[in-house]
């Protein structure tokens, strides 16, 4: 059964009340609500055409930059009537158009490497040991360094959730976008999941995390018994080469060479715009 949506409503004669602080503009529309007394119809109709409630963080019908933030319904007792009042503030602090919070943490963190991509990269006084980083007999050490890995974090209000979206939510929860996404080219985004939690006002706040690993340039490698080869891995997918002992230039001493380049996907691929995130310029 369908919520009742035919309520009728009249802005009081004190509406709207306006404030202007250090945070940004606020204004409170107040409404006499007509047909019930029970506010918990009348929010059950959030969001729905015709309904006296807007979704939450739906503009203001005219002043630009203003975003419904909070909903109060209070009954008035012995009437079929609520006062209503929809309260308005400016996006502030990062806060999109479209009602989303977009974040960016651009630090560097630690990653083990276990080689370098090519021979510009590294020099060797004696025996060659390839492209690998601390190699002991057949065992490769690598080292810990420092990569760029950037981080993104993005909160959005929701004046419901269905089981749907939850389900697309867990689908694409450890995937890599399939395709250009708003700053991003395809493969480069990775989102780590995404956290669910209902606010004292009703609405359901949404957290997603992703991280982000840009698209490097080929670089050319020397595989024995191949020659040069071009390889440039997708941001998530693996690089590892393998390698053997071969001859040396003299004929008397024993190299390291590759003798194989591998590319290994270890993420799915999905479809981002599933998530209906409007953007950080939306």
């Amino acid at each position: 059964m369908s919520p009742r949506v035919s309520y009728t409503t009249r802005e009081k004669l004190d509406s709207p009340e306006v404030t202007r602080t250090e945070r940004g503009t606020r204004v409170r529309r107040h409404f006499f609500l007509d047909g019930t007394n029970n506010p918990e119809d009348v929010l059950a109709t959030a969001g729905l055409d015709s309904s006296p409630i807007p979704a939450h963080g739906a503009a203001h019908p005219t002043l630009p930059g203003l975003y419904l933030t909070d909903v109060r319904v209070k009954p008035r007792r012995g009437l079929e009537q609520c006062d209503l009042t929809l309260v308005y503030e400016e996006a502030t602090l990062g806060l999109t158009p479209g009602g989303e919070l977009w974040q960016w943490d651009l630090g560097a963190r630690q990653q083990k490497i276990t080689s370098v991509p090519n021979g510009s990269y590294c020099l060797h006084y004696g025996e060659d040991t390839g492209l690998t980083i601390g190699l002991d007999g057949d065992r490769v050490e690598g080292v810990s360094v420092y990569r760029p890995k950037p981080r993104l974090k993005v909160t959005k209000v929701w004046p419901t959730v269905t089981g749907e979206y939850r389900a697309v939510l867990e689908s694409l929860s450890g995937c890599v976008n399939d395709a250009p996404w708003f700053d991003w080219l395809g493969g480069e985004v990775l989102f780590l999941g995404s956290g669910i939690s209902r606010r004292n006002d009703g609405a359901i706040q949404i957290d997603y995390s992703f991280e982000v690993a840009r698209w490097q340039a080929p670089v050319s490698v020397l595989v024995e018994d191949v020659g040069y080869v071009s390889v440039q891995p997708p941001p998530w997918d693996y690089l590892w080469y393998s390698f053997k002992d071969a001859p040396g230039p003299t004929g008397d001493t024993i190299q390291r060479v590759i003798s194989g380049v591998h590319l290994a996907q270890v993420y799915e691929y999905g479809y981002f715009p599933a998530l209906e995130l409007i953007g950080p310029y939306g």
